[in-house]
């Protein structure tokens, strides 16, 4: 029997409280199947991308929105930074939830 699971790859952008749980959630999330996390701050992206297990944990976005396993992006960054992320995002065709 052929399954319908679709599988992705999520990055969440911003990983500080708002980014974490979204990273958790994520992880929960079946048809999850790779996982990036992105900060600019060490302590905050490497405590999250443990937690959760993340597959690449980097300080730059456009490393982990343009990985071809990225299907959908997660802006958590503070509202001034959403901007930059969101439309490097849409503009390589990324699903993109703000």
């Amino acid at each position: 029997m052929k399954s319908n699971k679709q599988e992705t790859g999520v990055a969440v952008i911003g990983a500080g409280g708002i980014g974490n749980l979204r990273a958790h959630s994520c992880k929960q999330i079946t048809q999850v199947d790779y996982l990036a996390v992105c900060d600019i701050k060490d302590e905050k992206l490497e405590s999250v991308a443990e937690s959760v297990k993340a597959d690449i944990a980097t300080n730059n976005y456009s490393d982990a929105i343009e990985d071809s396993r990225v299907g959908a992006v997660i802006i958590s960054t503070d509202e001034e930074n959403h901007y930059d992320a969101t439309m490097k995002a849409v503009q390589l065709g990324k699903s993109v939830l703000i």
